[in-house]
């Protein structure tokens, strides 16, 4: 197949998503860090990481940035399943809920054991 010798596909033949603009404070801030690191002018809550340019080097140096930013450590494999913005920040907000919930049953735990003694 010579792809050369193709006709250039008309400007309306790409699917094109409207641009939401991120929702929240973790998608803001999750925005900021792809736009950074993917040196792209604006990121919207449906695009895709690796859409927009981003590859397994820039993923690594992604979840830094989260652990830094959420203080929350996620694995590199959850940014392959979570390529979209508002998928990542979900899966940020449910880990740091996850985590809130061990320290208050800890804390709880700790009550428990200070008015038993």
């Amino acid at each position: 197949l010579d792809r050369k010798a193709l006709p250039a596909p008309e400007g309306d033949a790409f699917a094109v998503q409207a641009y939401e603009p991120p929702q929240g404070k973790i998608e803001e801030e999750l925005a900021r860090i792809w736009e950074e690191l993917l040196g792209v002018a604006r990121v919207g809550r449906h695009d895709n990481f690796f859409a927009l340019g981003g590859h397994s080097l820039l993923a690594v140096a992604l979840v830094e940035r989260i652990d830094r930013q959420f203080d929350l450590r996620i694995r590199l494999a959850a940014v392959f399943s979570n390529e979209r913005l508002h998928q990542l920040a979900e899966l940020i907000l449910n880990s740091q809920l996850s985590q809130f919930d061990v320290a208050e049953l800890l804390a709880l735990k700790k009550l428990g054991r200070g008015s038993s003694e």
